[in-house]
């Protein structure tokens, strides 16, 4: 059958750069005005007044004969697409009326951008696409957008034209944010599992994994088929990555990175964290403020000339025979002070009872150290079971 040449109208979409081609028949000159991003859609002219030709909308005739739309669809579901890449549908409208079939755009939700264009008219029996080009600028797992087209079809007046799908990453890690160990005993091992997937590619090669700290082992190997279905994905991999004994106490937050063998791909990187309990008690001192969770000490803000200090009890087990000791200290301001002092009155059956201090000594610069960049202490020890102990210490010196 013999299509109508029709001239193209680019519609850009808001947030997805949308391009929407559509065609122009009507007396306009060739000129259709340049919407803005407010403008919504018009009301459906009533059947009654279809003579009446409003806005930008086909004239109808009162008396026939009469064109008739049929589509092929209304709705099309692109179903995934990466983020950068371009799409493009077309829609195929005929006309099974009587009378020639007159489209001209419409008023959209979108901002839109109109190219120069022509008169035209599809005449009975005839057809003609109508098509939308769009680039995916971010993801977005709900993407729906709608083309507005009018007719002078009176049983059509407006015809409301939609794609669907999903925006994604090329590669994406499941689950995402950090991966997180459940809580550690004293010299336990554990093991935490997660997935790099694609739901774009058939197929896709790690080059390298890398580990921020060597307390921590990583194997990789195919996703099995069940995983790669439930995450809708088309290629992958199991990520186990191991908790070695030698994990000092404390919180841990570590970094792994995968490089991978796909061009243009930046390197995917995950945060595996958790904390590891051991033979020490920790209690916050009188007026000291402590996060247990983060292992984390607040100051709050204080005189830069005076300084601020706060304190920890720790109750030490496992060191019948000997004194608990500080062997070695490491920490982000350098100068930070840290004093282990014994309290010998303490019984505890067993246990050892220590006032930890930390100090930020007097006449220091100003400086913040917050959640984003906190200060840290590491403090290596004499025992067998804590040999590393790792603090943050946030405050704001003024």
């Amino acid at each position: 059958m013999e299509s109508h040449p029709l001239t193209k109208v680019v519609v850009g979409i808001v947030g997805l750069g949308i391009v929407v081609v559509a065609v122009w028949f009507g007396r306009s000159g060739g000129n259709m005005p340049v919407e803005g991003p407010g403008d919504q859609p018009a009301a459906d002219a009533p059947a009654e007044n279809a003579a009446t030709k409003t806005d930008d909308r086909p004239p109808i005739s009162p008396e026939g004969p009469y064109p008739a739309v049929k589509l092929d669809e209304e709705k099309y579901d692109f179903s995934m697409m990466a983020v950068g890449g371009n799409g493009s549908h077309s829609f195929v409208i005929h006309n099974v009326g009587q009378a020639p079939l007159i489209l001209t755009k419409g008023k959209t939700t979108c901002k839109c951008t109109i190219s120069d264009v022509t008169a035209g008219e599809i005449p009975p029996g005839g057809s003609a696409s109508i098509d939308l080009t769009w680039k995916a600028l971010a993801a977005n797992p709900q993407f729906e957008q709608r083309a507005t087209i009018y007719t002078n079809d009176p049983e059509n007046l407006v015809l409301n034209l939609a794609i669907s799908g999903k925006i994604t990453e090329v590669i994406e890690v499941n689950p995402q944010g950090a991966w997180t160990l459940n809580e550690l005993a004293v010299k336990s091992e554990s093991t935490v599992s997660g997935a790099i997937f694609s739901h774009i590619l058939d197929s896709f090669e790690i080059d390298e994994t890398l580990l921020s700290s060597d307390s921590f082992e990583v194997e990789v190997e195919p996703l099995p088929a069940e995983r790669l279905k439930a995450l809708e994905a088309k290629s992958g991999y199991l990520v186990n990555v191991s908790v070695t004994p030698d994990v000092p106490i404390g919180v841990f937050r570590e970094k792994l990175t995968f490089k991978l063998k796909t061009p243009d791909t930046d390197p995917i990187e995950v945060l595996i964290e958790g904390r590891r309990t051991g033979p020490i008690t920790f209690l916050a001192a009188r007026r000291t403020l402590w996060s247990l969770r983060h292992m984390a000490i607040n100051l709050g803000e204080f005189d830069a000339k005076q300084g601020a200090s706060a304190s920890l009890l720790l109750f030490v087990r496992g060191l019948e025979d000997e004194e608990f000791e500080i062997t070695s200290v490491k920490s982000d301001p350098a100068d930070l002070q840290v004093e282990l002092k014994p309290d010998p009155t303490f019984q505890g059956g067993g246990r050892k009872k220590y006032e930890l201090q930390f100090k930020v000594p007097p006449g220091r610069r100003p400086e913040t150290r917050a959640v984003s960049r906190p200060a840290s202490v590491e403090i290596k020890t004499n025992h067998p079971e804590a040999g590393t102990l790792r603090f943050r210490i946030k405050f704001i010196s003024r």
